[in-house]
């Protein structure tokens, strides 16, 4: 392993969660490592996840997880991402580039995939953050 790369999570094995009075962590510290991060020089920023935090996000929605994997792009991307949407609900968006516009396609995912739709639940107020390429020009510029 490269000597600037730093573990910053090692792996915990599983544990018996029942019954409770068994439920304690047997081996509380382990070297094998959950999350490497490196810069080398003269490339990107490199982060290695072995865990399967991103799988257990999508199947059990847990917080922690999808502000760990966020972050994780955050950091990697060095500040370059070029989206931003902050607001109540969960959103899926995807932005499309065309010859001297963006357009921005949100969908409301905030009910979806928990059975039929009984009830439309509405999202925001949003704040939508963009960064503009250069032969981007917005109405206050025309």
């Amino acid at each position: 392993m490269d000597p600037a790369a730093k573990v910053l999570m090692t792996f915990v094995p599983p544990f018996p969660i029942y019954p409770p009075e068994t439920a304690w962590m047997r081996e509380p510290k382990t070297e094998i490592p959950g999350l490497i991060l490196n810069s080398p020089a003269r490339a990107g920023r490199v982060a290695f996840l072995p865990a399967d935090l991103d799988r257990r996000f999508g199947r059990d929605s847990l917080p922690d997880h999808g502000n760990l994997l966020a972050n994780l792009v955050r950091w990697a991307a060095g500040g370059e991402i070029p989206l931003g949407i902050e607001g109540a609900g969960f959103l899926d968006s995807h932005l499309y580039r065309q010859p001297g516009r963006l357009i921005l396609h949100l969908v409301n995912l905030t009910n979806a995939g928990s059975g039929p739709v009984d009830e439309f639940i509405s999202v925001g107020p949003l704040e939508v953050r963009v960064k503009l390429p250069e032969d981007v020009r917005t109405a206050a510029d025309r």
